[in-house]
């Protein structure tokens, strides 16, 4: 089973959307939590709407460290790694949290730290693998529905369809489970303060991997 590998709130949700219409396989999660192991269109009552024969075992996994899989990694298998703005990932996972706990238990470096090793899982992955980034998926899609849908070898149709229906695709793989904010640790909180972002320095071998984003140094 290959892996899908992202930072929390880095598309993945979508990501799995858009295999599950490709391969008309559902995707799984190691995380049981919200159902999040069932796959999405069975989880979002969405089978028919994306094509998905819930019958067929999933072929790829979810995963937001290579860590939490333990000694069960195969790394010969796929990896398709999704990289989102770190800024905008970390505030948005973290906006349920009381932004003074998240100062005190300097949760911004260690969260950058799990960014940081799951960038050096990809790059130094032995297997297949494929890059993705998140904004380029939201703002111009096509090209991302083509690498995935290569990647996996399905049907250049299929690949054509996808592009078609992404708006449809997209409207249930972006749905995710709401999380409340607490006063003072929403994203716009963290947004209007940028100064947390000196904790966001990309080691010198990584730093081509981040050069689209001003919120890294």
């Amino acid at each position: 089973m290959g892996y899908i590998l992202s930072y929390p709130r880095s598309g993945n949700h979508l990501v799995r959307a858009l295999i599950e219409y490709l391969s008309r396989r559902p995707t799984s999660s190691i995380y049981v939590i919200e159902d999040d192991n069932r796959g999405i269109a069975e989880r979002f009552d969405a089978a028919a709407l994306l094509g998905v024969d819930l019958g067929l075992p999933p072929e790829y996994v979810k995963v937001h460290r290579i860590a939490h899989l333990e000694n069960r990694v195969d790394r010969s298998k796929p990896l398709i790694f999704i990289l989102r703005d770190p800024f905008e990932s970390i505030s948005s996972d973290l906006r349920h949290i009381p932004q003074l706990i998240v100062w005190l238990t300097r949760r911004w470096p260690k969260e950058w730290a799990h960014f940081i090793e799951n960038t050096r899982e990809y790059v130094a992955w032995p297997g297949p693998k494929l890059l993705l980034y998140y904004e380029d998926i939201k703002s111009a899609p096509d090209a991302s529905i083509r690498a995935i849908g290569e990647f996996l070898g399905v049907p250049e149709a299929r690949i054509a369809e996808a592009k078609t229906n992404f708006t449809t695709i997209a409207g249930v793989g972006l749905i995710s489970l709401p999380r409340k904010s607490r006063s003072g640790s929403d994203v716009a909180f963290y947004r209007k303060r940028r100064w947390f972002s000196y904790q966001i320095v990309a080691p010198e071998d990584l730093r081509h991997l981040f050069a689209r984003y001003d919120s890294v140094g």
